[in-house]
């Protein structure tokens, strides 16, 4: 519709392992599991062990800290000089046969940038 070619995009979504593994992992929900001919990325991914972790950051500056303590009530007090605090949704991503592929964070971040490469090489802005 937009003048690219669907071409363009199925190559980009193939060079990208991370993103294979992810939209794997959406039709997984979507379609049940096992998916057909190991999905997109072949290996019929399948996430375990989902869990909500802190992930604490400091900046490269010098002085820069992150500390975390929690309050009375239980609620988490952040006290940051040029650091981040957040909280992440991770697990362990596994192929058919249990064995690890890796970090379902990692590799959502992987497929983001390779979704933000696709799009900055199309001159999306």
């Amino acid at each position: 519709q937009n003048g690219t070619d669907p071409a363009t995009i199925d190559q980009a979504i193939g060079a990208s392992n991370a993103l294979n593994i992810i939209i794997d992992l959406s039709n997984n929900d979507k379609h049940g599991y096992p998916p057909r001919d190991g999905g997109y990325s072949g290996v019929a991914p399948q996430v375990s062990g989902i869990d909500r972790v802190m992930k604490l950051s400091f900046g490269g500056e010098a002085g820069s800290s992150i500390s975390m303590a929690f309050n009375a009530d239980g609620s988490p007090r952040i006290v940051s000089r040029g650091g981040s605090a957040k909280a992440v949704i991770t697990g362990r991503v596994n192929d058919k046969d249990g064995n690890r592929l890796g970090d379902l964070h990692n590799f959502e971040l992987e497929a983001v940038e390779s979704l933000e490469e696709l799009v900055a090489d199309l001159g999306v802005t």
